[in-house]
């Protein structure tokens, strides 16, 4: 059976966007743990020691947000590029 090119794109671009998604999820819950893990381990310490762990959960925060803006950027154009190559099938 031969498929056409869209076809084939079609099949690439939705591994890909599962691909994506599955990587922005990792990233948001990675986030969401180390979040939780400073909440717990802040909990009897003393305020110095919160603030210094608080500052580098910021600096981790802030890279992270920066991979999971890109993560969400690239998959937004997955999904465009899938429904553009899906329309052209079906034309």
């Amino acid at each position: 059976m031969n498929f056409t090119k869209n076809e084939v794109k079609v099949y690439n671009n939705s591994e890909l966007m599962l691909y994506q998604r599955v990587h922005l999820e990792l990233l948001v819950s990675e986030l969401s743990e180390i979040n939780s893990l400073l909440t717990l381990f802040c909990k009897n310490e003393m305020q110095s020691k919160v603030h210094n762990k608080e500052q580098k959960y910021d600096k981790y925060k802030a890279k992270l947000m920066a991979k999971i803006t890109n993560s969400k950027r690239l998959l937004k154009n997955t999904k465009i590029r899938l429904n553009n190559n899906i329309n052209k099938c079906l034309t």
